[in-house]
């Protein structure tokens, strides 16, 4: 491995690995840190099972009390306006 202030050597303590205080150099470059890699390519099976709960889903529809048109769950009726049995948007008929 080779950085610009030299190269890194590895002292391991236990299963810990630290770099080398001689050389002086850490992952930080003057101002810029440097970027986290992964050690290995995700493969296509991790990727999907990890993808598997984003897709999208069809919203609860059910059907109106009052006017028996379809709505979604837990919202007021775009037809006749009524949520749980009451009238809130106060449309006209």
């Amino acid at each position: 491995l080779q950085r610009a202030c030299g190269p890194i050597t590895k002292i391991t303590k236990g299963l810990r690995p630290y770099l080398n205080i001689k050389t002086g150099c850490s992952g930080i470059q003057g101002d810029t840190q440097t970027m986290a890699v992964p050690k290995k390519k995700t493969s296509k099976s991790k990727r999907d099972m990890r993808r598997s709960h984003d897709s999208l889903k069809a919203p609860g529809i059910s059907l109106c009390p009052q006017c028996q048109e379809p709505k979604q769950s837990h919202r007021a009726c775009p037809s006749c306006g009524s949520y749980k049995g009451k009238d809130v948007l106060g449309t006209q008929e």
